[in-house]
């Protein structure tokens, strides 16, 4: 496997009228609204020195705040959902040989988070969940934010899970590898905020990455509940007055939070009574506000957003990156629901430490030195994804 050059990527390569694209990693991108791949100009092995050029999103500089993106794995289904972009395309198979056969090994992230909390002004980078948690603490002193995305990669191991079922023992779970390295690094933030006040740095988890919030601080006994909430939009319904997400929307005279319909998409939820029993959450987290689930229980209230009580933690189990970012999934599209998720974005960067900590492209550029990425278009429900790789795990 070897990098390309911008130019390779701009001439691309069609499989079946879908694009995937290898260039040296780092951040990318993008697709303008009109459907355009945008100019990008690559650093070899790193992060890309003018990062975006097309508004919302906006050049690294070394001047504004960074929020970090951490990785998710990549599952099984949307492993193959990439390799089937090569059915009947030899030369394609061959040129991403390696990518289709250490597909285990790949992380990603979705576009539409980086597209979410650039508009408002902030320097994106991705921070590999693999990465060695020593490697993740001296970054964090570079990071003013961490974002958790979402994903369908297993909260907990299934293999274990199996065993279990097969002798009878429904009621035990244990945790993935990924929630217990997303656990290691909310821990590594939190020890940072103790340790420097007045820089602390912000953590917002999306859907899964709000689920990973609650399961860093509960005990081995905390299981979420199944539920079918697919494809939902759906309103919230706020339950504690005294929340920094609705003080802000209501210093700011703006009630959009309040009609938008969100899109939820997600496999497990907490039920408020299910939280209310976990005292190890309560010591940590508020039910900011909940919603409701397709089935099984419609009329029972699940989480739909919560709020760390001593740290900058928040988090929340609808998807705002979508409405603006994502053309796949049917997203409510009303001026209310645009206003809000664009407004909680901007909550997210206005809580973020302040003045911006000492930041440089070079830094980034040493760290994911030893990657690969690759830049995949309309691959399962998401309009842009950019997976990474380090080198030396292959």
């Amino acid at each position: 496997m070897r990098h390309s050059s911008f130019i390779n990527m701009s001439r691309g390569y069609m499989c079946q009228s879908k694009v995937l694209l290898i260039y040296s990693l780092a951040l990318f991108w993008l697709c303008t609204a009109n459907g355009v791949l945008a100019t990008v100009t690559l650093i070899r092995g790193s992060v890309v020195n003018d990062l975006y050029r097309h508004k919302p999103l906006t050049t690294f500089d070394p001047k504004r705040k960074t929020v970090g993106i951490v990785t998710v794995p990549i599952s099984k289904k949307l492993a193959g959902r990439i390799a089937d972009q090569f059915s009947g395309c030899k030369e394609c198979q061959e040129q991403f040989n390696d990518m289709l056969e250490h597909s285990g090994k790949l992380t990603f992230f979705p576009m539409s988070y980086a597209k979410w909390v650039s508009q408002h002004k902030v320097n994106v980078v991705p921070i590999d969940v693999n990465m060695s948690i020593k490697k993740v603490r001296r970054a964090l002193s570079r990071l003013n934010g961490i974002l958790l995305p979402g994903g369908s990669t297993p909260v907990y191991d299934h293999q274990f899970e199996r065993i279990l079922i097969d002798i009878g023992i429904t009621s035990i779970k244990k945790k993935s590898q990924y929630t217990e390295r997303v656990k290691r690094i909310v821990d590594s933030v939190i020890t940072y905020n103790e340790k420097n006040p007045e820089e602390k740095i912000v953590i917002w988890g999306t859907c899964l990455g709000m689920e990973e919030m609650l399961l860093s601080k509960a005990n081995d006994n905390f299981v979420f509940s199944d539920v079918v909430n697919k494809d939902e939009n759906r309103k919230i319904e706020f339950i504690d007055n005294d929340s920094a997400i609705k003080k802000f929307f209501s210093y700011t005279m703006n009630n959009s939070i309040f009609d938008a319909k969100y899109y939820f998409n997600h496999k497990y939820a907490l039920y408020v009574s299910q939280f209310n029993k976990y005292p190890e959450l309560k010591a940590n987290f508020r039910v900011v506000a909940q919603s409701y689930t397709k089935e099984p229980y419609p009329t029972k209230p699940i989480v739909a957003m919560i709020e760390h009580l001593t740290e900058p933690i928040y988090g929340v189990q609808f998807h705002p990156e979508k409405n603006r970012h994502e053309s796949t999934v049917e997203t409510d599209q009303g001026t209310n629901t645009f206003n809000a998720v664009d407004r909680l974005g901007l909550f997210f960067v206005n809580k973020l430490s302040k003045p911006p900590k000492f930041n440089d492209i070079e830094y980034w550029r040493r760290l994911y030195g030893n990657y690969f990425g690759y830049f995949v278009q309309k691959v399962s429900h998401y309009d842009e994804i950019v997976i990474f790789v380090n080198k030396a795990q292959i």
